[in-house]
């Protein structure tokens, strides 16, 4: 056999057995993947893009191979990245079969606009990673001991490939953002969520962790210094703050063994600041114990 006596054809559920199959084997072999049990038809759909399903087909029409990408964020920054698998059943190797799968990868990522298809292979698995390199991928990195497979730390390599026809992104000579548009907090409501004895509860908490801090005031608010210890509970109680109460603006910077904290509001949050935080006095700048 061939590549050219081979057919690719859009994976539907019909080949599910088989490709579910081929993904097993796979794992089993231990080089392709931390997975340690194929998921059910069910997941395996979901996690899957549509559209960028194919599979690999000999004369009697078994499949022989298959590949799939999924989104790998939310985020739509990242609309245009996918990873991919490519899974080839071991009968089938040595016949073109993952070459011409990712060939068909290639071609409908293409046409449908994104950017960067990527995956991570373990580095011992040398056919995939001459497979990706021959059809255009790059490595990105390493990295190392990233993930424990059958009780064994294991490395992982990145590579992409970028599409040559990513669009140019236009973008305005003169855009700067104005304050509201950059600091949303400037336009939320005065208003906190919390009940009276949760602010008296959520007050106690920042009296408690303020103990010592130094205050110098600032545009719109104050700054807090604290030794750097305190970084992890300041960030925790700063954005359970902020959940209910939308119009504070934190914002933390380390300097060495210090850290500070820059709080600032709308003026008619003014008494609620120094409630919570306290006020400038004779101590500004001073760090006790």
């Amino acid at each position: 056999m061939t590549p050219a006596d081979l057919r690719i054809a859009a994976l539907l559920p019909r080949h599910a057995a088989e490709v579910l199959a081929i993904y097993q084997l796979g794992i089993d072999e231990g080089q392709a993947t931390f997975e340690t049990v194929a998921p059910d038809w069910a997941r395996f759909d979901a996690e899957r893009l549509p559209g960028h399903r194919h599979v690999a087909l000999g004369a009697d029409e078994r499949v022989l191979g298959w590949a799939a990408v999924s989104a790998v964020s939310g985020r739509p920054a990242y609309a245009g990245v996918v990873e991919h698998s490519v899974y080839v059943n071991p009968g089938a190797r040595g016949l073109g079969v993952g070459a011409v799968l990712v060939d068909a990868l290639i071609a409908s990522t293409e046409a449908a606009g994104i950017w960067t298809v990527q995956s991570g292979i373990f580095p011992e698995n040398a056919a995939s990673l001459a497979l990706h390199r021959r059809a255009g991928f790059r490595v990105i990195g390493v990295r190392q001991r990233v993930g424990c497979h059958h009780g064994v730390w294991r490395d992982v390599v990145l590579v992409e490939r970028r599409s040559p026809n990513v669009p140019t992104l236009s973008v305005p000579t003169a855009s700067v953002p104005t304050p509201t548009a950059s600091e949303p907090w400037r336009q939320a409501p005065v208003a906190c969520s919390l009940t009276a004895d949760g602010l008296g509860e959520r007050a106690a908490q920042w009296q408690g962790l303020l103990v010592g801090a130094g205050r110098e005031p600032i545009p719109d608010g104050l700054r807090l210094t604290l030794p750097a210890d305190r970084a992890g509970e300041l960030a925790a109680l700063a954005a359970a703050e902020q959940q209910c109460c939308a119009f504070f603006d934190f914002r933390l910077h380390f300097d060495g063994p210090l850290i500070h904290l820059e709080v600032r509001a709308p003026d008619a949050a003014r008494e609620l600041v120094t409630a919570l935080f306290g006020t400038i006095g004779p101590t500004s700048g001073m760090i006790l114990g």
